[in-house]
Formats: structure tokens, C-alpha cells, sequence
């Protein structure tokens, strides 16, 4: 009787791996062109090491303004909780 239930719930396991693989694979397989049908923006791609290095450079300056921006909210912030 146990080998019973161990191998029905074995079964049962591969059932639902089976069924998920494919619902993975559907889903990936939508994903791109839903994205790109719904007009997201999407990342900017490089076609030579010159694009590339200036993306780099871009998202460098960029990271760095908004990390100083927020840093200085966060010195407000604090100045405006302390008694």
C-alpha cells in the first residue's frame, strides 16, 4: 500500500513538472513580443566598443547624479528629525 501511494504521488509530481515546464516555455516565449508590442522602453544597445563605452559612461554619470541627489535629500531629512 505504500509503494502505492509513493509511486502516485511520484506520478503526480511529474504531472505537474510537465505542466509547468510548458507554462514556463509559453510565457517566455510571449513575453518579448508583448513587451514590445505594449511600447515599453527598452535598453539601449550598443553596436561597436565607442557606443558601448559611452552607454557606460552614460549610466556611470547618471547613477552618480542620482546618488548625490538622494544623498542630499537623506542629509535633509535628517536635519528635519533631529530636535
Amino acid at each position: 500500500m505504500r509503494i502505492f501511494s509513493l509511486l502516485s504521488l511520484v506520478v503526480v509530481l511529474l504531472i505537474v513538472a510537465v505542466v509547468a515546464k510548458k507554462q514556463l516555455g509559453v510565457t517566455q516565449a510571449t513575453a518579448p513580443a508583448a513587451s514590445a508590442a505594449s511600447g515599453e522602453a527598452s535598453a539601449p544597445v550598443a553596436n561597436n566598443p565607442q557606443q558601448a563605452r559611452q552607454l557606460t559612461q552614460q549610466v556611470q554619470q547618471d547613477v552618480n547624479q542620482l546618488m548625490q541627489s538622494r544623498g542630499g535629500q537623506l542629509d535633509l531629512d535628517l536635519d528635519n528629525k533631529q530636535p
